[in-house]
């Protein structure tokens, strides 16, 4: 039996999403109205793709945001 699972990309655009704030400095991700954070740099895979673009590979989705499944491998 194979040991393989699917970790797909989740996508947050947090210029779009008004519920979050992102620290760049800490790589945490903030629910504005509770103050409740996640830290995106416990994820074995997090980058920044470019200003108020951020991705992570997981078998889910952080707890914070409204994030997506990118169509990449």
């Amino acid at each position: 039996m194979s040991d393989n699972h699917f970790e797909p990309r989740w996508r947050l655009n947090v210029d779009d999403d008004v519920t979050v704030a992102f620290d760049s400095t800490t790589a945490t991700i903030t629910k504005i109205t509770t103050g409740e954070s996640c830290c995106l740099g416990d994820y074995p895979s997090f980058m920044v793709e470019e200003p108020g673009l951020l991705r992570v590979r997981s078998s889910h989705a952080p707890p914070i945001g409204k994030w997506y499944v990118t169509g990449e491998e």
